[in-house]
């Protein structure tokens, strides 16, 4: 961080207070006229234990609030991810899934080990949503999605129930084939574990 921790703290408060706000929004037009999802976009993907020590209260926060208006409430945590992001996902109660991506560039594992490691974190506490990666989906063959969507099930099913989809967005540009190479994957691959 290059900035003084007061400041920045001082920014996410301000964040803070206006996403608290705008669920007290949600809760009367969406919540109250039936909606029960809600997927929850937050920071902290690079983050580690000092600062979501220092600054995690936020998003948590965050989802405190949120899991009390709505029962099916999911957390997004984008780009490269940290072992200790996910880990702070476990402690936040009421999430019922996490979607995440991929690991950190400074990680040494293979995607179905990702997969794998991250399942055994959300064990009988949340389900894993993932798979292809964004990237994949848009840039990636077919038969490459077939495979991600794949290990990904194998690895995550052990431990967890899965949800495939991509870690992010399925880009505009993604080929249909790819889609529905993803959707017909899945399907092959049933039933999951439960949480």
């Amino acid at each position: 961080m290059t900035e003084p921790k007061q400041k920045v703290k001082h920014y996410l408060d301000l964040a803070l207070e206006e996403r608290l706000a705008a669920l007290d929004f949600y809760a009367e037009f969406a919540a109250q006229n039936g909606c029960q999802f809600c997927c929850l976009f937050g920071g902290a993907r690079t983050w580690g234990p000092r600062q979501l020590a220092e600054f995690g209260y936020a998003d948590e926060r965050f989802v405190e609030k949120a899991v009390r208006i709505f029962p099916y409430t999911f957390w997004h945590i984008c780009g490269h991810n940290l072992p200790e992001a996910m880990r702070a996902l476990t402690e936040w109660g009421g999430l019922k899934a996490v979607q995440y991506d991929m690991p950190y560039y400074s990680q040494r594992l293979t995607w179905p080990e990702w997969c794998e490691s991250v399942a055994k974190l959300f064990k009988g506490k949340r389900c894993a949503m993932n798979s292809p990666t964004t990237q994949v989906a848009c840039h990636g063959t077919a038969d490459e999605v077939r495979t991600m969507v794949r290990e990904f099930l194998e690895a995550t099913t052990p431990h967890t129930t899965a949800c495939v989809m991509p870690g992010c967005e399925i880009d505009s540009f993604s080929p249909l084939e790819n889609v529905v190479a993803m959707i017909e994957t899945a399907r092959e691959k049933r039933p999951c574990a439960r949480v």
